[in-house]
C-alpha cells in the first residue's frame, strides 16, 4: 500500500483502536495519525532520507516507522543495538 494511501487510512480511523500493546494500552487512530504528524513535520519533507530506525518494539517504533513514510522518506529497520558490541 502506497504510503500516502496508509496515510488517509490512519486519518480515517477516528476513535477506533489502531494499536493495542500487551500491557493492555491502546492508541486509537486519532492518536497515531497526530503523533506521526508530529513526527513526520520534525523530521522535515525535503530532500528524501533514509531512516533508520533501530529500537525495541513499541508504539515509537509504530509512530517513528509511519512518521517517515508519511514525510515520504525511506525506511531501514535494524535490529536493536546490543550494547555488548560497544565493550
Amino acid at each position: 500500500m502506497p504510503s500516502v494511501d496508509l496515510v488517509s487510512e490512519i486519518a480515517r480511523g477516528g476513535q477506533r483502536t489502531a494499536l493495542l500493546f500487551p500491557d493492555g494500552r491502546t492508541l486509537s487512530y486519532a492518536e497515531l495519525d497526530s503523533l506521526t504528524l508530529r513526527f513526520a513535520t520534525r523530521l522535515g519533507q525535503g530532500e528524501k532520507q533514509l531512516v533508520a530506525i533501530s529500537a525495541e518494539a513499541s508504539e515509537h517504533v509504530v509512530v517513528a516507522y509511519l512518521g517517515a513514510l508519511r514525510a515520504g522518506h525511506a525506511v531501514a529497520m535494524l535490529p536493536p543495538c546490543d550494547d555488548k558490541l560497544w565493550d
